[in-house]
């Protein structure tokens, strides 16, 4: 069985790496700019205007690079924005008082598409991203082609009967980080190797031991690290922020209508060695609504929760699939 999905996954890769040209963006540097700043990213893919456009959204804490090793093979014919979420990579903070909301990714993603002109467009997330990505189909299916989710199955919910305590904590936990960081600067790594080892501490105890190889790690501090305003060591650029829990969050049922109104075509890839992040039972009940779009597939692939960026060729022939059942070359 490991020798065949071996081969067929060599075989793929072999002839998928002989598609790229001299019309291929290969990781091209973007900026938006938006009312704090900038959001930036990176775009893959076709330069043709008549490319099918998709914009990309990350995980929590990691940024664009997450997608550096799939987004050259995703499909050929396609153009690929990858962004750094607020607060990640190198797109600008929120102000100094402001915290994240979830909800606030769908304006983030429609300000990005309206930048680029975009009416129709493909969504592509991983985690954090993928819930975002959903809410965003849910909101705005008149925009969505397709909606690919990389090992979430929907966001994070909110029990009724924990509202009040978390509420109470996630405005406690803003203004202690916002008092922190006016007291006590950002750590700072004396070297690149220092940083890349906490990177991956923090990945072991959050999804496993060896959830991300050291070749993942430094593919994202590529954009996940900056040399100190101290100029002796380096930082992480994601925003402290982020740790914050969220004073806004979703109930099941709220969850659930969201799932009903995604109307697109609509790819899950699971990793068999993740967690699901919720419920069984609201996994389940979330699941079976999304089976009732008759364009609804899932897929599992061998790997943790970064497998898309740890083993891309893994994910990229599922992608390829999917999309080549819906998006006919021209």
């Amino acid at each position: 069985m490991v020798a065949r999905l071996l081969s067929r996954t060599n075989s793929w890769l072999t002839t998928h790496t002989c598609k790229m040209s001299s019309d291929v963006l290969s990781g091209r540097e973007v900026t938006i700019p938006v009312p704090w700043g900038v959001i930036a990213g990176k775009e893959w893919g076709s330069s043709s205007t008549s490319g099918v456009p998709w914009i990309s959204v990350h995980g929590w804490l990691d940024n664009a690079g997450s997608f550096d090793t799939l987004a050259p093979l995703f499909p050929a014919g396609h153009r690929l924005l990858c962004l750094d979420y607020p607060g990640h990579g190198h797109s600008s903070p929120l102000p100094p008082g402001q915290v994240y909301h979830y909800l606030e990714s769908i304006s983030c993603i429609r300000r990005v598409a309206d930048h680029m002109g975009w009416q129709k467009f493909g969504l592509l997330g991983h985690s954090m991203g993928g819930g975002m990505c959903s809410l965003y189909a849910a909101t705005y299916p008149e925009h969505v082609e397709a909606l690919i989710m990389l090992d979430l199955v929907k966001p994070s919910s909110r029990r009724v009967d924990e509202v009040v305590e978390r509420t109470r904590n996630a405005v406690q936990a803003a203004l202690d980080i916002e008092k922190k960081l006016k007291e006590k600067p950002e750590k700072v790594y004396k070297t690149e190797e220092e940083a890349l080892g906490r990177l991956l501490d923090s990945a072991n105890f959050m999804h496993g031991e060896n959830a991300v190889t050291e070749a993942s790690a430094r593919t994202m501090l590529k954009r996940g690290l900056k040399p100190s305003s101290c100029g002796s060591g380096f930082v992480f650029t994601r925003d402290l922020r982020h740790r914050v829990p969220s004073l806004y969050g979703l109930p099941g049922e709220f969850l659930q209508e969201f799932a009903r109104n995604i109307k697109c075509p609509h790819l899950l890839v699971k990793a068999t060695k993740s967690q699901d992040y919720d419920s069984p039972e609201l996994i389940q009940k979330i699941l079976e609504i999304y089976s009732q779009n008759p364009d609804f597939l899932v897929a599992t692939v061998e790997g943790s929760h970064h497998v898309h960026l740890n083993s891309p060729q893994l994910v990229a022939p599922e992608i390829e699939s999917f999309v080549s059942k819906y998006f006919k070359p021209e």
